[in-house]
C-alpha cells in the first residue's frame, strides 16, 4: 500500500493525475483489507492516503472532491492518539486551507493554517509552516490588524531566509513592504500559486 502511494506521488509530480488517482484507489483497496494491530500504523496510512487524494483532486481543479478528501484526512488525524500525531503527518493542512480558501470557505482555511502554526510552536520551523504563517499574515492585514500581520510576515520571511527559499523570502518581503508603506499587497491567490506542497 505504501509503495502504491509513493508511485501515486511520483505520478502527481509528473502531472499524471489520473494515474495518481488510480494508484491511490489501489492503495485504498489494500488498506481496506487490513486489521489494525499497533504495528500496522493503519490510521497514519489513511491520513496520508486521503491527503494525497486531496492533492490529486486539487491539481485537477476538482475543489469539492479535494475538500472532501482533506476533511477526511483531518478527521482521521484528530482521531489519532496524541502520541501518534506529528507535525510532519499534519502537513496536509496547508493545502487543505488553500482548497478551503479557493472554495470561499475562510473559516476552514483559517482553522487549517492556524492549527498548522500552533502545532509547530517551539519546534524547528519548516517551509510549510512559514507558508501558513504568511497566509495568516495576509488575512490579518485584510481585517485591519496590521501589527499582527507584520509580526507573522516577518516570522515567515525569517524562516524562508534560513531555508534558502529566496522566491518565498521575496514574496514575504512584498507583503511586508505593503504593510509598512500602504503599497498594494500581493493577492493571496498569487502567493498560493508559487507554493510547493509537501509530498504525502
Amino acid at each position: 500500500a505504501r509503495l502504491r502511494r509513493y508511485r501515486a506521488t511520483l505520478a502527481l509530480r509528473r502531472g499524471e493525475t489520473e494515474e495518481a488517482l488510480r494508484r491511490l484507489n489501489g492503495c485504498a483497496a489494500r488498506l481496506a483489507r487490513l486489521t489494525n494491530p499497533p504495528e500496522t500504523r493503519l490510521e497514519d496510512a489513511l491520513v496520508l492516503l486521503h491527503s494525497a487524494r486531496m492533492s490529486a483532486h486539487h491539481c485537477r481543479g476538482e475543489l469539492a472532491l479535494a475538500a472532501a478528501a482533506g476533511a477526511e484526512a483531518d478527521r482521521l488525524y484528530h482521531g489519532l492518539r496524541a502520541g501518534a500525531r506529528g507535525h510532519r503527518l499534519s502537513e496536509y493542512r496547508l493545502e487543505l486551507g488553500d482548497v478551503g480558501y479557493r472554495l470561499g470557505d475562510l473559516a476552514t482555511a483559517r482553522r487549517a493554517w492556524e492549527a498548522m502554526v500552533d502545532e509547530q510552536a517551539g519546534l524547528p520551523q519548516r517551509a510549510e509552516h512559514a507558508e501558513a504563517e504568511l497566509r495568516l499574515a495576509w488575512l490579518a492585514a485584510e481585517q485591519g490588524h496590521a501589527p499582527l500581520a507584520l509580526t507573522k510576515a516577518l516570522a515567515a520571511r525569517r524562516t524562508f531566509l534560513a531555508l534558502g527559499k529566496r522566491d518565498r523570502y521575496d514574496l514575504a518581503g512584498a507583503l511586508i513592504a505593503g504593510l509598512e508603506t500602504a503599497a498594494p499587497r500581493p493577492p493571496l491567490a498569487d502567493m498560493m500559486a508559487g507554493c510547493a506542497y509537501p509530498a504525502y
